[in-house]
Protein backbone atom coordinates (compact mmCIF):
# COMPACT_ATOMS: atom_id res chain seq x y z
CA UNK A 1 0.00 0.00 0.00
CA UNK A 2 1.39 3.29 -1.18
CA UNK A 3 0.63 6.53 1.29
CA UNK A 4 0.26 9.77 0.14
CA UNK A 5 -1.37 11.62 -2.68
CA UNK A 6 -0.40 13.71 -5.02
CA UNK A 7 -2.36 16.45 -6.65
CA UNK A 8 -1.67 17.06 -10.32
CA UNK A 9 -4.84 19.07 -11.47
CA UNK A 10 -6.72 21.54 -10.85
CA UNK A 11 -6.64 24.73 -8.61
CA UNK A 12 -4.81 22.85 -5.83
CA UNK A 13 -1.86 21.52 -8.42
CA UNK A 14 1.76 22.81 -8.00
CA UNK A 15 3.65 22.61 -11.42
CA UNK A 16 5.39 21.09 -12.92
CA UNK A 17 4.98 18.08 -10.18
CA UNK A 18 1.56 18.95 -8.24
CA UNK A 19 1.46 18.94 -4.81
CA UNK A 20 2.05 16.21 -2.30
CA UNK A 21 -1.14 15.29 0.41
CA UNK A 22 0.60 13.06 3.21
CA UNK A 23 -2.01 10.51 4.02
CA UNK A 24 -1.69 6.57 5.63
CA UNK A 25 -3.24 4.44 3.05
CA UNK A 26 -5.33 1.12 5.09
CA UNK A 27 -7.00 -0.74 2.34
CA UNK A 28 -8.22 1.36 -0.18
CA UNK A 29 -8.85 4.06 1.26
CA UNK A 30 -6.37 7.57 2.07
CA UNK A 31 -6.73 9.13 5.86
CA UNK A 32 -4.81 12.12 5.71
CA UNK A 33 -2.00 12.74 8.21
CA UNK A 34 -2.72 15.82 10.04
CA UNK A 35 -0.35 18.29 11.86
CA UNK A 36 -1.83 19.58 15.34
CA UNK A 37 -1.74 23.76 15.77
CA UNK A 38 -3.08 26.01 18.34
CA UNK A 39 -3.81 29.55 18.06
CA UNK A 40 -6.28 32.56 17.41
CA UNK A 41 -7.43 33.60 14.35
CA UNK A 42 -5.28 34.15 11.55
CA UNK A 43 -2.31 32.90 13.70
CA UNK A 44 -1.03 28.88 14.24
CA UNK A 45 1.56 27.59 16.34
CA UNK A 46 2.02 23.93 15.41
CA UNK A 47 3.09 21.72 18.72
CA UNK A 48 5.67 19.95 19.11
CA UNK A 49 6.93 16.80 20.69
CA UNK A 50 7.87 16.43 24.32
CA UNK A 51 6.95 18.72 27.59
CA UNK A 52 6.15 21.92 26.65
CA UNK A 53 4.87 25.80 28.51
CA UNK A 54 1.05 26.14 28.90
CA UNK A 55 0.80 28.24 25.99
CA UNK A 56 2.15 25.65 23.50
CA UNK A 57 -0.07 22.49 24.46
CA UNK A 58 -3.45 20.91 23.89
CA UNK A 59 -6.07 21.37 26.23
CA UNK A 60 -7.70 18.54 27.66
CA UNK A 61 -10.89 18.20 29.19
CA UNK A 62 -11.79 15.11 30.72
CA UNK A 63 -15.26 13.16 30.16
CA UNK A 64 -17.55 13.41 33.07
CA UNK A 65 -17.50 10.19 33.67
CA UNK A 66 -13.66 9.30 33.92
CA UNK A 67 -12.72 7.48 36.81
CA UNK A 68 -10.15 9.05 39.83
CA UNK A 69 -6.59 9.88 38.17
CA UNK A 70 -3.49 8.92 40.01
CA UNK A 71 -0.54 12.17 40.04
CA UNK A 72 2.88 10.84 40.41
CA UNK A 73 4.87 13.95 42.17
CA UNK A 74 8.63 14.18 41.69
CA UNK A 75 10.15 16.22 43.95
CA UNK A 76 7.38 19.12 43.13
CA UNK A 77 4.53 20.81 45.67
CA UNK A 78 1.24 20.70 45.55
CA UNK A 79 -0.53 24.17 45.73
CA UNK A 80 -4.25 24.54 46.57
CA UNK A 81 -5.64 27.64 44.59
CA UNK A 82 -8.14 29.61 45.85
CA UNK A 83 -10.24 28.76 49.21
CA UNK A 84 -10.51 25.65 51.40
CA UNK A 85 -13.70 24.49 52.84
CA UNK A 86 -14.78 25.10 56.59
CA UNK A 87 -12.09 23.81 58.61
CA UNK A 88 -14.94 21.64 60.58
CA UNK A 89 -14.02 18.12 61.01
CA UNK A 90 -15.98 17.10 58.78
CA UNK A 91 -14.75 19.14 55.74
CA UNK A 92 -11.14 17.90 56.88
CA UNK A 93 -11.72 14.35 56.76
CA UNK A 94 -13.87 14.86 53.16
CA UNK A 95 -10.49 16.76 51.89
CA UNK A 96 -7.98 14.06 53.32
CA UNK A 97 -10.11 11.61 51.95
CA UNK A 98 -10.31 13.15 48.56
CA UNK A 99 -6.11 13.43 48.65
CA UNK A 100 -5.54 9.81 49.51
CA UNK A 101 -2.61 8.58 51.60
CA UNK A 102 -0.03 8.68 48.48
CA UNK A 103 1.09 11.72 48.29
CA UNK A 104 4.84 12.42 49.42
CA UNK A 105 5.29 14.75 52.56
CA UNK A 106 8.90 16.48 53.22
CA UNK A 107 9.09 16.71 57.08
CA UNK A 108 12.61 17.92 57.29
CA UNK A 109 12.54 20.29 60.56
CA UNK A 110 9.03 19.67 61.54
CA UNK A 111 9.92 17.53 64.89
CA UNK A 112 7.72 14.13 65.40
CA UNK A 113 5.24 13.96 62.59
CA UNK A 114 2.16 12.01 63.37
CA UNK A 115 1.21 8.83 60.90
CA UNK A 116 -1.96 7.36 60.50
CA UNK A 117 -2.10 3.99 59.05
CA UNK A 118 -4.85 2.60 56.99
CA UNK A 119 -5.28 -0.83 57.29
CA UNK A 120 -1.59 -1.01 56.74
CA UNK A 121 1.05 -2.96 58.66
CA UNK A 122 4.07 -1.85 59.82
CA UNK A 123 7.48 -4.31 60.02
CA UNK A 124 10.17 -3.41 61.90
CA UNK A 125 13.73 -4.96 60.47
CA UNK A 126 15.42 -3.73 63.48
CA UNK A 127 16.03 -1.92 66.92
CA UNK A 128 19.09 -0.07 68.08
CA UNK A 129 19.97 -0.92 71.27
CA UNK A 130 21.82 0.98 74.10
CA UNK A 131 25.12 0.42 74.14
CA UNK A 132 25.67 1.17 78.08
CA UNK A 133 23.75 0.57 81.14
CA UNK A 134 23.08 2.82 84.29
CA UNK A 135 22.51 1.90 87.64
CA UNK A 136 23.35 3.71 91.28
CA UNK A 137 21.40 4.33 94.23
CA UNK A 138 19.51 7.79 95.24
CA UNK A 139 18.59 8.91 98.84
CA UNK A 140 17.58 12.41 99.99
CA UNK A 141 18.87 14.04 103.02
CA UNK A 142 16.14 16.37 104.17
CA UNK A 143 12.40 15.52 103.41
CA UNK A 144 10.74 17.91 101.52
CA UNK A 145 13.92 19.24 99.37
CA UNK A 146 13.49 17.46 96.18
CA UNK A 147 16.56 16.03 94.60
CA UNK A 148 17.64 14.47 91.27
CA UNK A 149 18.36 11.36 90.41
CA UNK A 150 21.58 11.44 89.57
CA UNK A 151 24.09 13.79 87.03
CA UNK A 152 23.26 14.34 83.58
CA UNK A 153 23.31 10.88 82.05
CA UNK A 154 21.96 10.02 78.94
CA UNK A 155 19.20 7.45 77.69
CA UNK A 156 18.38 5.56 75.14
CA UNK A 157 15.08 3.47 76.08
CA UNK A 158 14.71 4.66 80.11
CA UNK A 159 15.06 3.91 83.48
CA UNK A 160 13.05 1.02 86.21
CA UNK A 161 12.86 3.61 89.72
CA UNK A 162 12.37 0.85 92.55
CA UNK A 163 12.08 2.21 96.34
CA UNK A 164 14.35 0.86 98.86
CA UNK A 165 13.23 -2.35 100.42
CA UNK A 166 14.18 -0.40 103.61
CA UNK A 167 12.15 2.81 103.27
CA UNK A 168 9.76 2.99 106.04
CA UNK A 169 7.71 5.45 104.79
CA UNK A 170 6.53 7.09 100.89
CA UNK A 171 8.79 8.16 98.55
CA UNK A 172 7.60 10.60 95.59
CA UNK A 173 9.26 10.60 92.04
CA UNK A 174 8.69 12.96 89.06
CA UNK A 175 9.51 16.17 87.32
CA UNK A 176 11.55 19.15 89.22
CA UNK A 177 9.84 20.53 91.94
CA UNK A 178 8.18 17.44 92.85
CA UNK A 179 6.58 17.53 96.60
CA UNK A 180 4.51 14.61 98.63
CA UNK A 181 1.46 16.39 96.86
CA UNK A 182 2.31 15.88 93.21
CA UNK A 183 4.84 13.41 92.97
CA UNK A 184 4.19 9.90 91.77
CA UNK A 185 3.88 7.84 94.96
CA UNK A 186 6.15 4.42 95.75
CA UNK A 187 5.92 2.67 98.54
CA UNK A 188 8.83 0.32 99.51
CA UNK A 189 9.82 -2.47 97.02
CA UNK A 190 7.71 -0.79 94.72
CA UNK A 191 9.10 0.24 91.44
CA UNK A 192 7.83 2.11 88.07
CA UNK A 193 9.90 2.88 84.21
CA UNK A 194 9.85 6.05 83.08
CA UNK A 195 10.63 6.41 79.41
CA UNK A 196 13.30 9.74 79.73
CA UNK A 197 15.87 10.84 77.94
CA UNK A 198 18.19 11.89 81.11
CA UNK A 199 18.64 10.69 84.26
CA UNK A 200 19.05 14.38 85.45
CA UNK A 201 15.04 14.85 84.79
CA UNK A 202 13.85 12.66 87.39
CA UNK A 203 13.31 14.33 90.79
CA UNK A 204 12.23 12.48 94.10
CA UNK A 205 11.36 13.58 97.58
CA UNK A 206 11.07 10.90 100.63
CA UNK A 207 9.31 11.40 104.14
CA UNK A 208 12.18 9.94 106.31
CA UNK A 209 15.63 11.42 105.98
CA UNK A 210 18.00 8.92 104.70
CA UNK A 211 15.03 7.15 102.57
CA UNK A 212 15.44 7.02 98.69
CA UNK A 213 15.75 4.77 95.56
CA UNK A 214 17.62 2.51 93.14
CA UNK A 215 17.27 2.71 89.57
CA UNK A 216 18.40 0.86 86.32
CA UNK A 217 18.47 1.64 82.94
CA UNK A 218 19.51 2.17 79.46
Amino acid sequence: MADNITITEGENATPPDGTIIATDQVGTVHYQVIKLALGADGAATLLSIGQQLMAACLPVVLASNHGDIKITLDGETITLAGSLPDTAAGDLAAIAAALGAALPVDATGAGDVPVTLDGEGVGVSSVTLSPTLVHGKKVVAVPGTEEALAGSTALTSGVTVKALHTNTNMVYVGANPVTSATGFVLDAGEEIFIEIANLATIYIDVDTAGEGVTYIGS
